[in-house]
């Protein structure tokens, strides 16, 4: 997305070739994806007022020699590497992040092809992998979360019962 591409507006169109399946679509400026954006833009202005650089791409690197361009694919994974360990979960990669979006999408009641369309799956069959994946790691977390539960109230009733014969 270039710099030029989000202006004041509710909604944003992403053009065709411009996403990760190069198809276009509408996509929502949420209050935070705003704020986002016009954190971002005011990097750009900075540029251009100190250094006389206008950037093409909203997210580019900003200082040294790079300020202004891209930020290369090895540039962001560097970067989400160090992200991710400072965030203690190392083992994430970005993708997670997309699947988080859907399963939240799903859980907030967004019609799946709404929530198709804003994560961009183009087949059901993609999209309902990952929302069937999210509702038998649900199902067994609650699960989980119901057995460890009853072990605790069954622990717990143990103890007060030992603790009551004692004293």
């Amino acid at each position: 997305m270039t710099t030029a591409a989000f202006a004041d507006a509710s909604h944003r169109r992403l053009d065709p070739g411009t996403t990760k399946n190069g198809e276009g679509r509408v996509f929502p400026l949420t209050r935070e994806l705003r704020h986002v954006l016009e954190r971002q833009q005011a990097i750009a202005e900075t540029l251009k007022r100190e250094r006389g650089l206008i950037p093409r791409y909203v997210f580019c690197f900003t200082i040294f020699k790079k300020a202004g361009q891209r930020i290369s694919e090895a540039g962001f994974i560097h970067q989400w590497w160090k992200a991710r360990v400072a965030a203690g979960c190392p083992g994430r990669i970005p993708h997670d992040c997309r699947r988080t979006a859907v399963r939240n999408l799903v859980r907030a009641g967004v019609p799946e092809r709404v929530a198709m369309q804003l994560t961009g799956h183009r087949t059901p069959a993609v999209f309902e992998a990952t929302t069937s994946s999210a509702r038998g790691i649900s199902a067994r977390l609650s699960e989980l979360s119901s057995r460890t539960f009853c072990n605790f109230v069954r622990e717990f009733s143990s103890f007060r019962a030992a603790r009551a014969s004692t004293g």
